[in-house]
């Protein structure tokens, strides 16, 4: 039996190439939808990081929850491919708060994408608002500093 961390970042990978090949073509956030497995998987092995604190395995292990659990903020099923973006805002969240106390090397040594990590994470969390709206937004930090 595999690694079901694994198999569920193949699956996405493959969810997510179909719909940017085909619906998500066009669509104008299509570069972050494309690093959702790659985000998923840093979360996945960031969260076995024996230096974590409690508080700290707690949030990236709920963002790992948060990609697997079928309903959340902006649903997949109901929004397609473009339902990722919550997640990968989510990501971008709770990997920059890990950074912040840990150091941008830290949790850069788990990331599988392209490019580098940190300015990536800044991106995304410079435009996450005007991408998915600032009330939306609040509801997803509210719940990850809950955790």
């Amino acid at each position: 039996m595999g690694d079901p961390g694994f198999e569920f970042y193949r699956r996405l990978h493959r969810e997510v190439t179909i719909w940017l090949d085909s619906e998500g073509r066009d669509f104008p956030h299509a570069h972050l939808v494309a690093l959702v497995p790659d985000m998923f998987q840093t979360l996945s092995s960031l969260c076995l990081d024996e230096a974590l604190s409690r508080a700290e395995r707690a949030k990236v292990l709920g963002a790992v929850i948060y990609f697997v659990a079928p309903v959340d903020f902006l649903p997949e099923r109901l929004a397609g491919g473009a339902g990722y973006l919550d997640d990968v805002a989510l990501a971008a969240y709770v990997l920059k708060d890990v950074a912040g106390t840990r150091g941008p090397d830290f949790v850069a040594r788990y990331w599988i994408g392209d490019g580098e990590l940190m300015p990536l994470l800044d991106e995304i969390l410079g435009s996450v608002e005007a991408i998915i709206g600032a009330e939306l937004w609040r509801k997803i930090t509210a719940t990850a500093d809950s955790w």
